[in-house]
């Protein structure tokens, strides 16, 4: 009977049958020592074999063709006109003016017009940015305080006698009965060409070195208006202020 010839690869085994015909292939043998000695081993070898061929690509692709480009199509090289020089050279001197911090205000109106129903007080004169604490001729406008209608707090000062003195026409008294003003009463006032219409929030009594004319009433960020109204109190003595703060509505 025929059998298939087996080959059996390796060393030959001790055992061996007489119908097997063995067959020793040798393992083929690769210069493996030659291969070490070209390529560096391990990851360090990985690094080198990195870094040579990337020095290879920039030099082929960027380095040689920049070289070997005429001059003439080279504009980074140049010369720059002394006139461009002059200019990159020069120094711009400027004062920072922060326009967007400047309230430029034209034809401001020396005076405003404030008028209370409540109180009966009609138009009373107020002096925009008054430099006399004593308003006796007229309300006064805190200098340096927001005007009507801006974004801050309009500060409006003025004198307050015995209520039962008290005359909405005379500037000595304008302001006896300021304390009677309540939460949600309104008022308006005249600046220039338009009219702002305020209505009160709240009423509180200070020290006099408590009082801080130009202390915002809310932030910035907000871009409210409010006016608040200062009195002597009680009427007739200078012991405390009032402040009646109200906050623009239309």
């Amino acid at each position: 009977m025929f059998r298939p010839y087996k080959y059996v690869k390796g060393a030959p085994s001790k055992i061996r049958r007489s119908s097997e015909i063995v067959i020793h292939l040798p393992r083929p043998k690769f210069p493996v020592a030659a291969i070490r000695t070209c390529l560096p081993a391990g990851r360090k070898g990985a690094s080198v074999f990195l870094i040579v061929g990337g020095v290879f690509l920039i030099g082929n692709q960027i380095v040689m063709p920049w070289l070997t480009t005429p001059p003439a199509q080279k504009p980074l090289l140049k010369p720059l006109a002394p006139q461009v020089l002059a200019e990159a050279n020069t120094i711009v001197e400027f004062e920072f003016e922060f326009n967007e911090l400047r309230q430029e205000h034209k034809n401001i109106p020396e005076i405003f017009y404030l008028t209370i129903p409540k109180l009966g007080i009609e138009r009373a004169e107020v002096e925009t940015n008054s430099e006399n604490l004593s308003p006796d001729e007229r309300l006064g406008h805190y200098s340096r305080s927001a005007l009507p209608g801006e974004v801050g707090n309009t500060f409006i000062y003025g004198h307050s006698v015995l209520p039962a003195f008290f005359d909405p026409k005379n500037y000595r008294a304008i302001f006896s009965t300021l304390d009677t003003l309540e939460e949600g009463d309104k008022f308006t006032v005249e600046f220039g060409e338009r009219s702002f219409l305020y209505v009160v929030e709240k009423a509180t009594v200070l020290r006099p070195e408590d009082v801080h004319p130009l202390e915002p009433v809310a932030p910035a960020s907000l871009k409210e208006s409010y006016l608040t109204l200062m009195t002597c109190v009680p009427p007739g003595v200078r012991t405390n202020r009032l402040l009646v703060q109200a906050k623009l509505i239309l």
